[in-house]
């Protein structure tokens, strides 16, 4: 297990943004399934990190491009780009994420685990390349993130 990435802006190399999960096996249960112990949210040069005790940790003193509430046992997180608000909703006790997006800018030109946005079930398993596979374990681990160390 390791570091994914849930979704980004696929439109050019240097995406605007990207939501990353750390995810781990769960070891209360005998079949094989994973859960998230923290996320990553990065826009522009901002990072933030919120571990599953809700802890955020910044790349800066201050941040201008991603909001931070906290509300009881969620984390939300939020940001705007071109037409579009992105909102993470996280609990990190539960181990359970909800990310929304309104707007229709990037629709259809985000990728990662959770898809496109365009709404279309049967594009979902898209790989980096583009490739739509059927093969789960393929199209999971072709969003690990690269350069991390697990």
């Amino acid at each position: 297990m390791c570091w994914y990435t849930l979704v980004r802006d696929c439109m050019s190399t240097t995406p605007h943004f990207e939501i990353t999960a750390e995810l781990t096996p769960r070891e209360d249960i005998e079949e094989v399934r994973t859960r998230a112990v923290a996320i990553n949210v990065t826009v522009g040069g901002e990072c933030v990190l919120v571990n599953n005790d809700n802890v955020v940790t910044t790349s800066a003193d201050s941040l201008s491009k991603i909001n931070i509430v906290h509300d009881g046992d969620m984390a939300i997180l939020s940001f705007n780009l071109k037409d579009t608000t992105f909102k993470i909703f996280w609990n990190g006790r539960k181990h359970t994420f909800n990310i929304e997006f309104t707007g229709d800018y990037y629709r259809g030109k985000m990728c990662g685990l959770l898809g496109d946005g365009d709404g279309n079930t049967k594009n979902d398993f898209k790989k980096p390349d583009g490739v739509v596979v059927k093969d789960i374990k393929e199209f999971g681990e072709s969003w690990k993130v690269a350069g991390k160390t697990c």
